[in-house]
This record gives C-alpha cells, structure tokens and sequence, in this order.
C-alpha cells in the first residue's frame, strides 16, 4: 500500500509538473506574440528616420525650400509618432519656431518623406506635405521629435551649431543657395552634422545625391 500510495502522489507530482509545462510552455507562446507585436507594428523611429536633406537658401526670395527625410532602418515606420520642427539659434535657449505633425503616412525602409514648398513637392513620387513658412537661414536646426514632445529623434544644425541640436560641434556644411546639404551615402548617421552631410550643387528632393 505505501508502495501505492508513492506512486499515486508521483502521479500527482507527474501531472502537475505537466500542468506547470503547459503553463510554461503557454507564457512563452505569450512571450513570443508580444515580440511579433512588437516587431509587426509600425518601427520604432529612433535609430530608423532621419533629416536626409535641407535646402533652406535659394537666390531671391527662399521660394524652392525643403527638408527630405530618410528611413534608414529595417522596419516601416509610422510617420504620426514623429513631429518635424525647425529652431531658431538665435534666441538663449533656441526656440522651436515652426512644428509639422507628419502623420498618418507611413515610411517603409529605404523610403523618402519630403516636407516643403509646392514648387518642389508637385510632382514627386514619394510622400510629401506642403510648407506653409520658410525655413530661417541659420544658425539655426530642423529636428525630428517624438510627437508632442521636445525628446530628439534626430537633429541637424546648420549655420552653425545650436546649443542643445547638435550633432557634433559645429553643424553641417552650409548651404550656398543653388544647392542643398544631403547626408551622403544616404543615410548615414554617425551623430556629427559636420561628419554626415556635405554640400551638393543639386537638390534632390525624394532622391539620393548626384
């Protein structure tokens, strides 16, 4: 009878040592779902969108201005998270002067997002919103930031740097009004504006650098 009853309560311990699987086996069913839901849904910006191109100095009267975001990342990344905004230098602290929410589009990896003037975005074959302000002559910075914040995405200086949104020291190269500063190859990020972007006789708007 003890010879039993052990094996009954082995049973018992058997079973539940099949229920606690299960249960295991269930949690890391729920683990994995939520990294798919994780990796399914719309990219996480940081690291993926960046400032890819300015144009913000034109002859005359600044009529052709543009900022070209780029996904560098992997995953699409859903535009309405992010904000665009462009600072002026010139006051202490910088002021954020001009705000572009950049939803509900979304930017799938390798893609272009153009956000300027309707003389350059009629016609462009990748997304785009039309400016409604220009784009002051620097020193001052365009940024991305998460929507509704101040928390930078990314952010390029130019002009000179600006305390607080730059990259690096002393900014990007600075635009000699015929051309645009373009990060090149497209894309890279290696956290210096002076590093990342070079001066470029041709704006390319929606496209990579000539």
């Amino acid at each position: 009878m003890d010879v039993a009853a052990d094996m009954d309560v082995d049973s018992d311990v058997d079973a539940d040592m099949d229920v606690e699987s299960d249960v295991d086996a269930d949690m890391d069913v729920d683990s994995d779902t939520d990294a798919d839901t994780d990796v399914d849904a719309d990219g996480d910006p940081r690291g993926s969108v960046v400032v890819n191109e300015i144009d913000y100095d034109q002859p005359g009267g600044d009529s052709a201005e543009f900022v070209e975001l780029y996904n560098r990342g992997t995953s699409p990344v859903d535009l309405s998270l992010l904000d665009l905004v462009f600072v002026n230098g010139y006051y202490t602290p910088p002021a954020i002067y001009e705000t572009y929410p950049l939803g509900p589009e979304v930017l799938g990896p390798g893609e272009y997002f153009v956000i300027g003037w309707s003389s350059v975005t009629t016609g462009l074959t990748c997304g785009t919103i039309t400016m409604s302000d220009t784009i002051q002559n620097g020193p001052d910075a365009v940024a991305l930031v998460l929507a509704d914040t101040t928390t930078i995405i990314d952010t390029v200086s130019y002009g000179g740097g600006v305390d607080g949104w730059v990259e690096g020291v002393v900014g990007a190269p600075d635009d000699d009004e015929l051309g645009s500063i373009q990060r090149n190859p497209t894309g890279d990020d290696t956290d210096d504006n002076e590093l990342d972007f070079e001066y470029f006789d041709t704006p390319t708007p929606c496209g990579p650098p000539l």
